[in-house]
């Protein structure tokens, strides 16, 4: 009996382990791939879901614009040079060109199998003057595709073992008027439709065909239907919006109250967003007195929902070989252990008049009762 018991409490144990996902720090998904057979040889790289390649920062990029302790060295990992594909390999990345060279390795995630004769995108420089790569992390993994998920090889390989994966990417860094929001957390599951901090995910919907990962529905936009009716997303980018219905609602923001409501449709469901999801200050302005609307325009006639919208919302991918890949959504529920907002008060400017010296003052007071004297012997 005593083993009984031990035993379903182990499996519980494991059972709600499962569902607390694999955490991860910042403002976009990372997970650790290997590229030898040990667990103690992890290299953290970012998921992104309008990204159709994927590429490993080589020994170049180790005292970089941040350092990358584990870049990915072909001597050490035994990469083997193809004579095929021992070409120069430039790969664009957020308007950067990548130079490098494709290795055959080994290559392992907690999302897909180790496999041998990887092809690993290695990146060795950018062009001269140098565009500078911004990458916090040791690589990139794209989980974008047009046709099919096979086109992308990480992206088939994930979706094959895993068959779906779900991301709560939570708060992210924001400042507001009077309080901020720094160090943001997230979590990731994979093959689960469970995962704490996750509401019930709302059936899942086919995903437009020929178009990766865009979903159909609709934008209400303080109560006006934009006419928008399809959607991407984007872990860590700022909403996009098409450029008329950009310059109608936000071109003119200037103040916090002026940022309007929003709520996408989505096969019957609604899921608004809080207007405060899109205000942010800069850093060096200490009174808060311009709001940066995180809401860009852009030539296409899709919108794109970014951070501001996955703030709130699970998102999971899926995909079979019988299917077309599904998009499925989830309300965020609060937790503990989320990075909350502190309090941040924005300064006061000072009265002029009060903040000018006495002396000062007096001095204006003689000059102008001068002024008057001249005047009355005139």
């Amino acid at each position: 009996m005593r083993q009984l018991v031990l035993s379903l409490f182990l499996c519980n144990v494991i059972l709600i382990r499962a569902e607390v996902g694999t955490e991860y720090s910042g403002d976009i998904p990372l997970v650790a791939v290997k590229f030898k057979n040990d667990n103690t040889d992890a290299h953290e790289v970012e998921l992104r879901l309008e990204y159709a390649n994927y590429f490993f920062l080589g020994p170049a990029f180790k005292n970089y614009t941040f350092e990358h302790k584990q870049t990915y060295d072909p001597t050490a990992y035994n990469g083997v040079e193809d004579s095929v594909l021992n070409i120069t390999a430039p790969q664009i990345y957020k308007e950067i060109q990548l130079i490098g060279k494709n290795y055959k390795g080994f290559l392992k995630s907690e999302l897909f199998e180790g496999k041998s004769n990887y092809i690993l995108p290695v990146v060795e420089k950018t062009p001269e003057p140098p565009q500078i790569l911004t990458l916090a992390s040791e690589g990139v993994l794209g989980l974008s595709f047009t046709e099919k998920i096979d086109e992308n090889t990480i992206l088939n390989d994930i979706l094959t073992k895993s068959k779906k994966l779900l991301i709560r990417r939570g708060p992210f860094e924001q400042q507001l008027h009077d309080k901020k929001l720094v160090n943001p957390k997230g979590t990731l599951i994979a093959n689960n439709d469970e995962l704490e901090g996750c509401d019930a995910l709302n059936p899942a919907v086919n995903t437009v065909a020929k178009k990766g990962w865009t979903v159909q529905g609709s934008l209400i936009i303080n109560g006006n239907d934009t006419k928008i009716n399809e959607f991407t997303f984007s872990f860590d980018g700022q909403t996009y919006l098409p450029k008329a219905v950009y310059d109608q609602f936000y071109a003119k923001i200037q103040e916090e109250k002026d940022v309007p409501s929003f709520t996408v449709k989505i096969d019957n469901k609604e899921y608004p967003v809080n207007p405060d999801h899109f205000k942010h200050y800069s850093s060096t302005d200490t009174y808060r007195e311009e709001v940066i609307v995180l809401v860009k325009s852009h030539e296409k006639e899709h919108a794109i929902l970014g951070r501001s919208f996955l703030r709130d919302y699970c998102i999971q991918i899926s995909a079979d070989p019988l299917t077309q890949p599904k998009i499925a959504l989830g309300a965020r529920k609060e937790l503990d252990s989320d990075v909350k907002f502190v309090d941040d008060k924005a300064k006061v400017r000072p009265d002029p008049v009060a903040t000018t010296p006495k002396s000062a003052v007096m001095a204006f007071i003689n000059v102008f009762c001068l002024l008057a004297a001249l005047l009355l012997t005139l």
